[in-house]
């Protein structure tokens, strides 16, 4: 199997995929989730499966002679995704599932004006494919025109781009060019946010959209780019 590389943008259904790659390389020769701060990035060179909620300035030095993919989700049902998943979490391994825990909807967008939850809530998909988790630095320091064009310059840097909305036909590919065949794919740490999204405020959808405005010109661009072609192929 060809050595790879997954940017895990949180809630685009990564934990599924990470599931498959623990079965078929190993479960000592797979990275995920933060495993990667503890690694460095001389930990995560000698893994033949490196994945993880790091950016891309931390994956670009292990990403030749990797095969590389990430995938996107709908910026919106992606932050209320974030919002139920959090929300609901009973641990306070992270502070942003306490702070979730007690907070509405609203009061938990409000938080993108404070690190370190901004880089959670505020374009989060921009900020990894520019930067991202595994830098000292805040999305603050960055212009949103510098942000959104690194983030589309890099993006172009991954041999796949795959989409939640196409997840099993995308997952499908990635795993035939890795070489891993007889899958099956789960659904991990899957939330609700039906109910969430059917009974917004108006005050809450354009602090949806305020908080997705960058996300939401990257998924464009990516769907153009990436998305309808596929589809177009697969009819």
């Amino acid at each position: 199997m060809r050595n790879a590389l997954f940017l895990h943008i949180q809630k685009t259904a990564g934990t599924s995929i990470q599931s498959v790659a623990r079965s078929a390389y190993g479960p000592d020769n797979v990275a995920s989730h933060g495993d990667f701060l503890a690694l460095g990035l001389a930990g995560c060179e000698r893994l033949p499966f490196v994945s993880g909620h790091f950016g891309f300035e931390f994956a670009k030095p292990l990403m030749e002679r990797r095969y590389c993919f990430t995938f996107l989700r709908n910026p919106v049902d992606r932050l209320l995704s974030l919002y139920a998943f959090c929300s609901a979490q009973q641990s306070d391994d992270f502070e942003i599932y306490r702070v979730a825990r007690r907070m509405g909807l609203e009061d938990f967008l409000r938080l993108s004006d404070r690190e370190p939850y901004r880089r959670n809530i505020w374009n989060n998909q921009v900020w990894q494919l520019a930067v991202g988790y595994g830098q000292e630095r805040s999305s603050l320091e960055f212009s949103d025109a510098e942000l959104i064009g690194m983030a589309k310059k890099n993006l172009r840097a991954f041999d796949y781009v795959g989409f939640v909305d196409t997840f099993d036909n995308d997952a499908a590919d990635i795993f035939n060019e890795l070489g891993i065949s007889n899958f099956e794919l789960g659904r991990f740490n899957s939330s609700s946010s039906a109910e969430l999204k059917a009974n917004l405020a108006p005050s809450a959808v354009a602090m949806l959209l305020e908080n997705t405005k960058l996300d939401r010109e990257l998924y464009r661009y990516a769907w153009w780019r990436y998305g309808v072609l596929r589809s177009f192929r697969r009819r």
